[in-house]
Order: structure tokens, then sequence, then C-alpha cells
């Protein structure tokens, strides 16, 4: 993996993980917040195949 990449896939998780925070803590119902991981969890593996 060249540096750049290696950049892009930390900032890409950290981007992640805020994203988990913000659904986790938003005033919305559980399945809501399931269904919003599931669509960010699409998004990483999509990610993760393109490399």
């Amino acid at each position: 993996m060249t540096p750049e990449a290696k950049h892009m896939s930390n900032k890409f998780i950290l981007e992640l993980m805020d994203n988990c925070e913000v659904i986790n803590h938003a005033d919305i119902p559980e399945q809501q917040k399931v269904d919003n991981f599931k669509t960010l969890w699409a998004q990483l593996d999509g990610w993760a195949v393109k490399g």
C-alpha cells in the first residue's frame, strides 16, 4: 500500500468512526440506527473492494 493510499485509508476509517458516533447519539429510532449502520457498512465494503 502506497503512503497516499494508507493516508486515505486512515482518513476514511476516522470519518467512518465519526459517522458511527453521530448515528449512535442521534435521537432516532433504533431500527433507523441499524439501517444507517448497514448503509455505512455497504459504503465501506464498496470502498474496500475498489481499494
